[in-house]
């Protein structure tokens, strides 16, 4: 079974602070639809997830939330097809807010993950006391060689940042849901899944249509599904889960594949989401200078702007896209830390914070250290 899983890999770029209690919020699975007698059963069409949510305060309204999930199977094995995932909302998908679901981390193999978020702009937010449908998520089990593994959902931390947490404002706080999970699926039966007259275990490329059953390199995986087709790797590892073999990936435990483009894959660089080649660390804590504590200047102006007026609108839309559009890096992670919480945790109560005090009258960003 694959480890390196993808919501590990985000503990790996972040200080996570430690979670406040919770106030009686959950996240629940309530419904799974497309099971044969409680198993995923391959080739018997898809299989939906749908998940509630309850706001167990009864006064305020949970102003931003940020969570995810974590799919993966009992092995390498069993594998799986993203269909289609929304929201499900009795009272509306956030109305006049932001709603975001992040580009699923998704290969089918390993494990996945699905990240969402959501911050109140003009609209109701989750209202208070709120106990509904909330997500869905619908999925393809194809792959005959799935057979006889398990499927599981549980909670992770949402990409690229951030804790499994929902937000009330900085007057009430932030508390992380309850959530009952893993919750897992025995996959069964027999099928010839992609339809090409092969069925396991004789199919060398079981859910890719490929009577020919070519595979140039002879290492048993079908030139359709090989993940790195130039050289013979009948283990197809990939330790990083990216889709390319570890034979033919240049940062073969770094998923981002070298995220900032300067020569050093993620996974040894000392400031992997900014360029910095030369690697320097004057003070040896292993955190690259340009990565550094001590760039702030004005608390708040997320996008570097300066000026007499440095916090503006133009900081709130550069902090919803890198929370929720997969925008870039701010270029100080100190001024973006609107809360005070850590230099490299932004989160939803960050983006929540700045809302507020811009225009909701809210408390000032914290003074920088």
């Amino acid at each position: 079974m694959k480890t390196a899983f993808v919501c590990a890999a985000v503990l790996l770029l972040m200080t996570v602070p430690a979670m406040a209690q919770g106030n009686g919020s959950s996240v629940t699975l309530d419904e799974v639809e497309g099971l044969v007698n409680g198993n995923i059963e391959v080739g018997a069409g898809t299989v939906s997830f749908h998940f509630g949510f309850t706001n167990g305060d009864g006064a305020n309204k949970a102003k931003g939330i940020t969570n995810g999930f974590e799919l993966y199977g009992s092995d390498s094995s069993v594998t799986w097809d993203l269909v289609s995932y929304g929201d499900e909302f009795s009272w509306g998908p956030w109305e006049g807010d932001i709603f975001f679901f992040t580009s699923p981390y998704w290969h089918g193999v390993g494990s996945d993950t699905i990240g969402f978020g959501a911050s109140v702009m003009l609209g109701m937010g989750l209202p208070p006391a709120y106990s509904g449908p909330a997500l869905f998520f619908e999925f393809q089990f194809a792959d005959t060689a799935s057979i006889g593994g398990t499927f599981c959902i549980d909670s992770c931390y949402f990409p690229p940042n951030g804790t499994w947490m929902w937000a009330y404002g900085s007057t009430v706080g932030s508390f992380p849901p309850a959530w009952g999970g893993p919750h897992c699926y025995d996959v069964v039966t027999d099928y010839d899944a992609d339809g090409d007259g092969i069925v396991e275990p004789d199919d060398n490329c079981p859910w890719v249509f490929n009577p020919d059953q070519l595979d140039g390199d002879a290492d048993g995986a079908g030139d359709m599904c090989d993940n790195c087709i130039a050289h013979v790797n009948p283990d197809q590892s990939d330790l990083d889960a990216d889709g390319l073999g570890d034979l033919c990936d240049e940062c073969p435990e770094d998923a981002e594949d070298d995220f900032d483009s300067d020569g050093i894959c993620g996974d040894i660089d000392n400031c992997p989401h900014n360029p910095n080649p030369d690697q320097v660390d004057d003070d040896q804590n292993g955190i690259g200078d340009v990565c550094q504590p001590g760039c702030c200047l004005n608390r708040g102006d997320v996008d570097r702007s300066g000026g007499p007026s440095p916090l503006d609108i133009a900081d709130l839309v550069y902090m919803a896209d890198f929370q929720f559009g997969g925008g870039p890096w701010p270029p100080c992670m100190e001024e973006a830390d609107i809360d005070g919480s850590g230099a490299h945790v932004i989160d939803i109560t960050d983006l929540i914070w700045l809302m507020e005090y811009m225009f909701d009258g809210g408390l000032s960003p914290a003074e920088c250290p």
